[in-house]
Formats: C-alpha cells, structure tokens, sequence
C-alpha cells in the first residue's frame, strides 16, 4: 500500500480524465469515478498509451446519488486503507435564456456541481481527518466570471466558481 490514493470524480473525459492518468503516470492508484461506465473508452485508451492501466481502478459515482456516497468512499478505504487525494471535478454546464430554463435542469445543475461536491468531501473528510493528511480540490469553472449576458446560467457557473474560489473554508 506505498501508493497515494487519490479518487477523481467525473474521469470519462475533459481535466478530470487528463487528471486522472497525470496522477497515475507520478505513482498515485487513482479511482476514477464516473457517473456511466459505458463512457469510459476514451479514459481506458488515455490509460493503455500512457501504460497506467494498472494504476486506475475505474468505477461507477453518481454525485447526485447522495445515498450511495458514504459507501463508495468506505469500499475506496476499504480496498485501498486511506485517501489521500480528492479531485471534485463532476459537473456540467446548463445554457440558455432564463426564461427558457427549466428548473428541473437547474436543479440537477445545482444537485451535481455544488451538493455533489460538499457530500463527497463531507464523506473523505473524516478518513482524512484520521489520517491527519490529505488534499480536497475543487474544479470549477472560469464561466462563473465570464458568464454569457441574459443566461440563467450565468449564476450558477458563476456559483461553480465560487465553489473553487472559496476551497480554503473547507480547511
């Protein structure tokens, strides 16, 4: 167990992919977790060509599942006796005239990029805290400052990016 073990949500494509074999490729076991499996092509084929198939332990995290949470993170700790590293990346962007939203979209928004990222981290934090290490960071989105004029999107990135601006509360 001399790896680091970090988990990494929304690893199917974009930064938490590249992230997710960075980590791999500099010795961490990383638990790359994405909300359906059936996309994770582009990550296995990032692994074989970077030869870190073997330090990825791919898994199914729905961060909008809030029950399901706490057990991902004891099976990871169960499996892997520690973690080390969280990297909150799930998340996706709603577009469109405010008028034209709807509010089911926007709720799920809200569901995935900030309650999915403060139960995930409320579920590693205790093992962290046991561990007396470790290291949550939280992705977010350069829109939340340069949101689109007229979009009800426009305030929730620009909460995304509050989510990542205001990281050292959590400390």
């Amino acid at each position: 167990m001399a790896d680091k073990i970090a988990i990494v949500t929304g690893s199917s494509s974009g930064i938490a992919m590249l992230t997710a074999i960075e980590l791999a490729k500099n010795g961490f076991k990383v638990v790359a977790s994405m909300r359906d499996l059936e996309r994770r092509a582009r990550l296995d084929e990032a692994a074989s060509t970077a030869q870190v198939t073997g330090q990825l332990d791919i898994r199914r995290l729905d961060v909008t599942d809030f029950n399901a949470i706490p057990g991902f993170v004891q099976q990871v700790v169960g499996d892997y006796g520690r973690v080390d590293v969280l990297i909150n990346n799930a998340g996706f962007a709603v577009a469109g005239f405010a008028e034209d939203m709807k509010l089911d979209e926007i709720r799920l928004q809200f569901e995935t990029n900030f309650f999915g990222q403060v139960a995930l981290t409320q579920a590693v934090l205790p093992t962290m805290r046991r561990q007396r290490a470790g290291h949550i960071i939280m992705v977010s989105s350069i829109s939340g400052l340069h949101g689109a004029s007229r979009s009800a999107a426009t305030p929730l990135q620009s909460l995304r990016w509050k989510v990542g601006a205001s990281r050292c509360a959590w400390k």
